[in-house]
């Protein structure tokens, strides 16, 4: 496989998702959602950092370090998520938060966080374009 699985890759598994973090997904959907477009970026990211530390006790990890940075990335050595500032992006920091849950596996991460963003938001969901391994507005 190449270094970025293809759509097709990554729709064909799609990966168990405890019901626990579902439903404390749905309830940070319910209170962030409804207002998320009057928010700044600053409100949007720190509500993304919020997801990660619902997210992350159910799959027995660490919850992570977080920092706020000019793009997406995860810091396997420390154990940090960096979340762009600029363009807070729900489908990024859990892209970024699968590689802290299950290492640095592009195809894990892609499955389970788009996954995730599709079964959460489909209507989001259908409106974006596939871009390689990415999906975008």
């Amino acid at each position: 496989m190449a270094q970025y699985p293809t759509k097709e890759d990554i729709l064909a598994t799609k990966p168990e998702f405890d019901k626990r973090m579902l439903w404390c997904f749905r309830q940070w959907k319910a209170i962030t959602i409804p207002n998320w477009k009057n928010l700044d970026k600053s409100q949007k990211t720190l509500c993304l950092e919020f997801l990660i530390y619902v997210i992350t006790p159910y799959y027995n990890k660490e919850i992570p370090k977080v920092k706020w940075d000019k793009e997406y990335k995860y810091n396997t050595r420390t154990k940090t998520i960096f979340l762009n500032q600029n363009n807070p992006s729900i489908i990024s920091t859990l892209h970024e938060l699968a590689h802290h849950l299950y290492g640095p596996s592009e195809l894990k991460a892609c499955q389970w966080s788009i996954h995730l963003f599709k079964q959460q938001f489909p209507n989001s969901y259908k409106k974006l374009k596939w871009e390689g391994h990415k999906l975008t507005k």
